[in-house]
């Protein structure tokens, strides 16, 4: 099924098409309403759309600052996968972490920015 720009969805069987009322829509677990995420104008969009909800949200936290925080790394194997935040640091590539089991890999400055 395809969700069309107004908000209903349209059947891909090869049976007539149906149009089914937003409210109908909305109702059905899991919707969520269109992104216009599947083109790049419509990618950028919804990321715009995303940064703006993000922002609001965080507005509404009060108290809200931001600073440096301390942490250590750890490691544990859980059903054979490896979980933590291990030193990785070698002669090739210098200072480095990863995190697990995601393989995010942070670097110098420590500053939040990732390798994945």
């Amino acid at each position: 099924m395809l969700v069309d720009r107004e908000c209903g969805i349209k059947q891909t069987t090869g049976k007539p098409t149906q149009s089914v009322a937003s409210s109908t829509v909305s109702s059905l677990p899991g919707w969520l309403p269109p992104s216009g995420g599947t083109t790049a104008d419509g990618e950028q969009a919804a990321v715009a759309r995303a940064e703006r909800e993000l922002s609001e949200l965080l507005a509404g936290l009060p108290g809200r600052h931001y600073g440096d925080v301390a942490i250590r790394l750890f490691q544990t194997v859980l059903d054979g996968v490896l979980f933590g935040l291990v030193d990785e640091t070698d002669d090739e590539f210098g200072e480095s972490v990863e995190l697990y089991p995601d393989e995010l890999g942070f670097v110098p400055p420590w500053d939040g920015e990732y390798d994945t």
